[in-house]
């Protein structure tokens, strides 16, 4: 769950005129006879003519060390507006969002740390700039929306994808992570955006994992699953397809010379792959899965099933599965002839294999047909 966003209680009020002597040093950084001013007694939240308080000077210069010292008032209010306050149209720039249009992120780590009783208001819109986020998403400050979301910001779904999106393209991968992370809510449209930018980009998804970008865009939804198996496969992205593999079956593990081989269909290659030191279950299971998806020869598929007695049936179902949907007919003979699959899998196999027009549609139905009879008992009126 999103952290709690801060909120002002400070009640809106004047609190004096700052000296015109007091204003000018604060404006030239000269913080020490400002400081000393306030540890006289004068009071923190005194503005000038704009309703500009010390702490907007400070993060408006990028003052740093000096906003750190006020800070330290227990009074001090954060979120003073500026005098659009004082119009009907909005509540005007406060520190906060001076020091983010400045793109001051010290100041913002400084205002959102703070020690004081007054808390920063992440959310506040004005009328010249509108939400904080937003005004640094304009300026691509990565960082300074990277710090606003780790202060517990919250965002609806127009923020967050538009930020996630933005943040895809420009490869920003911890952002990204944040927001994957935090589970904003987003538009579908936006991930169909998203899962495109993050797929073509190798650093980006190998940062992010496949498990959290599926657990956020995707829901583990088959069709996506599929999806990413095809992008895989064309870019020849092992790691990517091993990533994928394994939300379907944890312990696959993809070999890359035999991966390259299998799809290369070269059967000699493939047999002088398999015989290089004891072979891992998982390494076969990947050998497969690559199979079903990129396709073999007839003779490397018979290789691959017989290096083992038999095989999971959630195995041999996803197998099944793939097989249909890229349509790969050498496999499928391997995977109906000993009627092991269930009729729920076989009938799923079956309507994916129709919308897909394989060539091994009639496979799949007559071992649908097989499944069928040996569940339901036959009666004198049936045929034989």
């Amino acid at each position: 769950m999103p952290a709690t966003r801060h909120l002002c209680q400070c009640p809106e009020t004047s609190y004096g005129m700052l000296p015109m002597v007091i204003h000018q040093e604060a404006v030239n950084g000269n913080t020490e006879k400002v400081l000393e001013w306030l540890n006289e007694g004068g009071n923190i939240n005194a503005t000038d003519m704009n309703y500009k308080t010390l702490v907007h000077i400070a993060c408006e210069g990028n003052y740093v060390h000096f906003l750190k010292e006020l800070l330290k008032f227990p009074e001090v209010h954060l979120n003073q507006g500026t005098s659009l306050s004082r119009k009907p149209h909005g509540k005007g720039n406060t520190p906060l969002s001076l020091a983010v249009m400045k793109n001051h992120v010290d100041c913002v780590e400084a205002l959102i740390s703070s020690p004081s009783k007054c808390k920063i208001d992440l959310v506040n819109k004005t009328l010249s700039t509108g939400h904080a986020i937003s005004v640094a998403l304009g300026r691509n400050n990565w960082k300074m929306i990277e710090t606003l979301l780790k202060a517990g910001l919250a965002l609806n779904k127009d923020e967050a994808s538009g930020i996630f999106e933005a943040a895809a393209k420009a490869c920003e991968a911890d952002l990204v992570k944040i927001i994957i992370d935090r589970e904003f809510p987003l538009h579908l449209g936006n991930i169909n955006n998203i899962v495109f930018i993050i797929l073509y980009n190798n650093d980006l998804w190998n940062y992010v994992g496949a498990e959290k970008v599926f657990k956020q865009c995707f829901r583990n939804n088959n069709y996506w699953c599929f999806r990413v198996l095809v992008v895989a496969m064309e870019k020849r992205d092992f790691v990517m397809l091993e990533d994928t593999l394994k939300l379907l079956i944890p312990d696959v593990e993809i070999n890359i010379n035999i991966a390259k081989a299998v799809l290369g269909k070269e059967l000699i290659e493939v047999e002088e792959s398999l015989t290089q030191g004891k072979l891992e279950e998982g390494v076969i299971y990947g050998a497969l899965f690559t199979a079903a998806i990129g396709g073999t020869t007839d003779a490397i598929a018979w290789k691959l099933f017989s290096l083992k007695e038999s095989y999971p049936e959630d195995f041999l179902k996803y197998t099944l599965l793939l097989a249909a949907l890229f349509n790969r007919a050498e496999l499928l003979p391997l995977l109906l002839k000993d009627d092991s699959l269930s009729f729920s899998t076989l009938s799923q196999a079956l309507r994916i294999s129709e919308l897909t027009r394989g060539v091994g549609t009639s496979l799949i139905e007559r071992a649908l047909e097989r499944i069928s009879r040996k569940t339901i008992p036959l009666t004198k009126d049936d045929p034989e």
